[in-house]
């Protein structure tokens, strides 16, 4: 029920700012400005090549504030869209996940899944802007990829069949690609099972003091 990798949210402390260097970096545009009070956050939401970057402000106590107070500006949240966000919703309610509605997304807290952060949109096909194509993947690093892999099909009604088997000894993890829709397109979150603490992937889990969100790509056409 996942279609696309299509935002992400990102814990700024000055929205305005946060944009102008998204426009001359990449290219965007600026689509609105607005709050989310599941998140305490005043919102900018940038366009850039398919997808949007929402950087969120805090406008008060919340869970923007208390991660700016813990981990400083980052990404907060990774985006995935759906054609139905009204039954992705039932499902994740029959099967115990617990969300926020509002707005017309889903606001899933990271203890809710295995460590990862996730705002669910509606499928929305947009032009291309600026300098890049679109975001495709979000890393979640886990203990187990084979209990992710399976949460992640369960939940979110993914197809296990398409999941690709990764690994890597130069940056110490083993795991799964969840791909949404191959060979259209690549979207997937990988989810990296440490296999060696002592290397960036890992210090950076065990700083997080567990399962998290680690990082997003784009793609350029050059």
């Amino acid at each position: 029920m996942l279609e696309h990798v299509d935002r992400v949210q990102l814990a700024v402390r000055d929205r305005v700012a946060a944009a102008q260097t998204f426009i001359d970096v990449f290219g965007a545009e600026t689509v609105k400005d607005d709050e989310v009070r599941a998140l305490g956050a005043r919102r900018r939401v940038v366009h850039a090549g398919a997808s949007e970057f929402e950087l969120l402000e805090p406008a008060g106590a919340g869970p923007v504030q208390d991660y700016l107070e813990q981990w400083n500006e980052g990404l907060f949240a990774a985006g995935f869209s759906t054609n139905d966000v009204g039954a992705l919703a039932s499902r994740l309610a029959s099967k115990g996940v617990r969300f926020i509605d509002e707005g017309g997304q889903l606001f899933i807290a990271p203890d809710q899944t295995p460590g990862l952060r996730m705002v669910i949109s509606a499928e929305v096909a947009r032009p291309m802007i600026g300098r890049m194509r679109y975001l495709y993947e979000a890393t979640n690093l886990i203990r187990d990829n084979a209990a992710a892999a399976s949460f992640y099909a369960d939940r979110f009604g993914l197809d296990a069949s398409r999941f690709v088997p990764i690994a890597s000894k130069l940056y110490g993890y083993k795991g799964q690609l969840t791909m949404f829709n191959p060979p259209e397109r690549l979207d997937r979150i990988e989810l990296s099972q440490i296999t060696d603490e002592s290397l960036a992937m890992g210090r950076f889990m065990k700083r997080r003091d567990g399962e998290t969100l680690y990082m997003c790509y784009i793609e350029a056409a050059e």
